[in-house]
């Protein structure tokens, strides 16, 4: 397979090789990365149907194996966007979805044997900026044997300077927490078209009516 840098020999790539590479230095810029930062930005997390704060500096300490979703979602006839909740065989439960790019996302993962454990809407991060205060939750955060990814899904041309602003905090976050981050806007050609192969042939087919002959 060839990615935007080259040839991206399979048994070498991951998940990540596989996306779109999504620029967020321009959302960066209006960041308060000046002394102290860390003690300015805040993140909320949920544990036992319970909310939790603290500064980033001191976040998050000991809980990864215990973070609930911070709000659920619900389905109502003529919505805009697909959610779902897609079994995962790495996890060996359901996940929720929001949209289609989410469900993708989700059979991307799980076809790493890293996987672990996945947390669908894991924190909320309140960040300072420009503008003030803003706060933003994460779509996914992924734990594997290597270690911890936080995620936004967004299609490449729905993402506003707003969005692009929310990514580089999120970003910023993580590598504070020492976890990789990036934004699923997008797959690379024939991505998702082998990997829905894939998934089609993990499971017997079955044929109840006998309708297709047998050699």
């Amino acid at each position: 397979m060839a990615g935007s840098g080259g040839v991206l020999w399979s048994h070498r790539c991951s998940w990540v090789d596989l996306l779109v590479p999504v620029e967020l230095a321009s959302g960066r810029g209006g960041l308060d990365l000046g002394e102290g930062w860390q003690g300015r930005w805040s993140v909320t997390w949920r544990v036992d149907g319970e909310d939790a704060s603290s500064p980033l500096d001191r976040a998050l300490r000991g809980t990864l194996a215990a973070l609930e979703p911070m709000r659920g979602f619900t389905w109502r006839r003529a919505q805009r966007h697909r959610p779902g909740l897609p079994f995962m065989v790495s996890t060996g439960r359901l996940h929720g979805s929001e949209s289609l790019e989410e469900s993708k996302l989700l059979l991307a993962l799980d076809f790493d044997a890293q996987v672990t454990e996945i947390v669908s809407q894991p924190l909320r991060i309140r960040f300072t900026c420009a503008a003030g205060e803003r706060d933003h939750t994460p779509d996914y955060l992924v734990r594997t044997r290597s270690g911890v990814w936080l995620i936004d899904v967004r299609p490449a041309a729905l993402i506003k300077d707003t969005d692009r602003e929310s990514f580089a905090a999120a970003a910023e976050m993580a590598k504070a927490c020492g976890w990789g981050f990036v934004v699923a806007a997008g797959w690379l050609p024939h991505v998702m078209v082998t990997l829905d192969w894939f998934s089609s042939q993990r499971r017997p087919k079955r044929d109840p009516l006998g309708a297709t002959p047998f050699s």
